[in-house]
């Protein structure tokens, strides 16, 4: 579990693999932060949404969240999940917490 600080100054809890998690303490130990210039790190994100597959043009860095949100959206309907259920679920794990900011993610 990696507790992030959101904009706004949220504190989100994100559940990454151990292998993710052992990184970034490594990663930390040595640096002692985990920052970056905000156009290195956007090049980034765009290059590797392009290079999976989850670039949402006109999305910027929200491609992946895009991608994540519909693809999370639609496995809970698959499980059963009625369409409110879905998407609070969704919500939820996109750390909105509020269902209408989602719609915007799974409209694409």
């Amino acid at each position: 579990l990696v507790v992030v600080q959101e904009k706004g100054g949220k504190w989100t809890p994100h559940f990454v693999p151990l292998d993710t998690y052992n990184r970034l303490a490594d990663y930390l130990e040595k640096h002692g932060k985990l920052e970056s210039k905000y156009s290195e790190y956007r090049n980034s994100v765009i290059a590797a949404a392009k290079a999976t597959g989850q670039h949402s043009k006109g999305r910027g860095t929200h491609g992946l969240k895009t991608h994540f949100a519909q693809f999370r959206y639609l496995q809970c309907v698959r499980h059963g999940y009625t369409h409110e259920r879905a998407l609070q679920a969704t919500a939820l794990e996109l750390a909105h917490n509020r269902m209408d900011v989602t719609m915007v993610y799974l409209k694409g």
